[in-house]
């Protein structure tokens, strides 16, 4: 309900299912409209060209990376120069 107070052009969300049959991304262009929902092949790991082509393409990254790739998927998004947020314990804290 915020796009135009915060100017987002596009949201896409990943969700992820240990099956990869029920993997997908959802992307709302208006708020008021129903998300296009979109199987993702190839999501069950964010190394994957698939989900680096949307790391690409996005402003802001928020996300709970898994536990064992912490430092990995972190260093990624350095990598590719993407602000993000990541959602975890205060063990994980990255300045």
């Amino acid at each position: 309900m915020n796009f135009r107070y915060l100017w987002i052009k596009k949201l896409i969300i990943t969700h992820y299912e240990s099956k990869w049959w029920n993997s997908y991304k959802l992307e709302l262009i208006e708020y008021w409209k129903e998300p296009i929902k979109t199987e993702l092949w190839w999501n069950w790991d964010f190394r994957s060209e698939e989900c680096i082509d949307l790391l690409k393409v996005s402003d802001i990254v928020i996300t709970n990376p898994p536990f064992s790739l912490f430092r990995e998927y972190v260093s990624q998004l350095i990598e590719y120069d993407k602000r993000f947020l990541v959602i975890w314990n205060m063990n994980a804290i990255y300045l």
